[in-house]
């Protein structure tokens, strides 16, 4: 009897167990991918996924990180190479991951196409459109083109200069192509312009859009301001204001927002040190024993130019060229502003390169407009002194000082805008190339080996040195 009891135990076991599994959860069986290996660059391979239980197959989610690959519609597509990329593949029952390698090698180079651009106007920027075939396949792309018609960086064109086409060449490792840019003028350029009571007339911008031949109207004259030159392009400043000067023609007009400045020169700043006057006078005597009218380049500014503190190697360095080394350490616009007459009036430099305005910031303490300002005002005075002379200016360097910092990268900006407007100005923009690394310990000065970055930017403006 026991027996009995003892199978019929067992078999009720079995019929529960049997049910429990029944009832339980269900078999959803695995996912399995196969890794994907030596996918190359621009290849699509479908993904192998296998479902061990059939009944409960569905749709894939594919999780993975970077830019490397992309996967669309059970596919995988490799778009650099070189990488491995883990993927995890999800259902609602399923999670596995596989692995896809792509290789370095092109499965097909494809296509770069570039359209052609039209009617870009002056001062305006627009996007490059790369389109590169298969879909989502990128390499980096060189431009290359003659002239300064334009420029090219980060992937955007720039028109400089009117009614010019530009061909370009677009270069990848398995890619040429030729596009076009076709530049126009904009149809209002706005530019301003500051005269000074009691100084010479300063100039309009000379690098104008009109068209030899348009007829000019001139609206918004103001005499009781600043007197007009039409001729010449000139307003001499007759008091203290501002106003709108306007010239049309048919399809284009230039706006000048007037503002005419008395200047009082008074103060600490205006007042000239003895030991670099005397500077400036031995000077004028290396000028008068050294120089050739229209031939010889002069180099004035401050201590950075300044050959017996900093710039030591400037003789050998242009040992080749017709080059005088002027600069006076401590010196600020106010003081060549005057030195523009004592010295300055009795040369003829072919080219005039300048370092100036570090120490209107850090010892005359002048604001960014102030400063802006007496730059632009020292200019426009050694001009009408100098009407044949070519100026380069170089940016003023940033200290480890950081006091001014905003401030320098302010009058940079306005400078290099400014300079843009006139042919017989450069700025040569070196602020980011002069870094505390490449400074003397005092935070101020360039190293000796840092003056390459100086003549490697003179060099690159096109300037015309004559050799001796």
């Amino acid at each position: 009897m026991k027996f009995l009891k003892r199978i019929l135990g067992i078999f009720l076991s079995a019929v529960c167990l049997l049910c429990f599994a029944a009832c339980g959860e269900k078999d959803y069986g695995t996912l399995t991918v196969a890794d994907i290996e030596n996918l190359k660059i621009g290849e699509t391979r479908e993904i192998s996924a296998v479902f061990s239980n059939g009944e409960y197959a569905s749709a894939i989610e594919y999780e993975f990180k970077g830019n490397a690959i992309k996967i669309e519609e059970g596919k995988v597509t490799a778009l650099s190479g070189g990488r491995t990329v883990p993927v995890t593949a999800k259902t609602k029952h399923h999670e596995t991951t596989f692995t896809v390698k792509t290789s370095t090698e092109r499965y097909d180079n494809g296509t770069l196409t570039i359209e052609n651009i039209e009617n870009l106007p002056v001062g305006q920027r627009v996007q490059i459109n790369a389109v590169f075939t298969p879909t989502g396949v990128y390499e980096p792309i060189s431009y290359t083109f003659e002239g300064d018609d334009i420029e090219i960086s980060n992937g955007y064109i720039t028109a400089i200069v009117p009614d010019k086409t530009v061909e370009i060449t677009a270069k990848t490792r398995y890619h040429e192509i030729m596009f076009t840019v076709k530049t126009v003028r904009p149809v209002t350029l706005v530019r301003n312009v500051t005269a000074w009571v009691g100084y010479p007339a300063s100039p309009l911008p000379d690098v104008s859009y009109f068209k030899e031949g348009e007829t000019i109207t001139w609206n918004g004259e103001n005499p009781d301001i600043a007197v007009l030159d039409k001729t010449k392009r000139t307003l001499s400043a007759v008091a203290a204001g501002s106003f709108t000067l306007t010239a049309q023609t048919e399809g284009y007009s230039e706006i000048y927002n007037v503002t005419v400045r008395s200047v009082s020169k008074t103060g600490k700043k205006w007042q000239l040190d003895q030991d670099k006057t005397d500077y400036a006078n031995q000077m004028k005597n290396k000028w008068d024993t050294s120089g050739n009218d229209r031939k010889t380049t002069l180099f004035i500014g401050d201590s950075f130019f300044d050959v017996r503190y900093f710039w030591t190697n400037f003789y050998s360095s242009y040992a080749e060229k017709d080059a005088i080394c002027a600069g006076i350490s401590g010196a600020t616009t106010y003081d060549w502003e005057q030195y523009a007459e004592t010295f300055l009036r009795q040369t003829a430099p072919k080219n005039l390169v300048v370092n100036l305005g570090t120490n209107n910031f850090y010892d005359d303490h002048d604001s960014s407009e102030t400063a802006t300002e007496s730059l632009q005002r020292m200019f426009t005075l050694i001009h009408s002194i100098l009407p044949d002379t070519n100026i380069y200016y170089f940016a003023i360097t940033q200290r480890s000082d950081t006091s001014y910092k905003s401030g320098v990268s302010e009058t940079n900006a306005a400078m290099k805008a400014w300079c843009e407007g006139y042919s017989w100005m450069t700025f040569l923009d070196t602020e980011q190339a002069l870094t505390v690394d490449t400074l003397l310990s005092d935070g101020i000065h360039p190293k000796l080996e840092t003056y390459s970055v100086f003549m490697g930017a003179l060099a690159q403006s096109k300037i015309e040195m004559e050799n001796k």
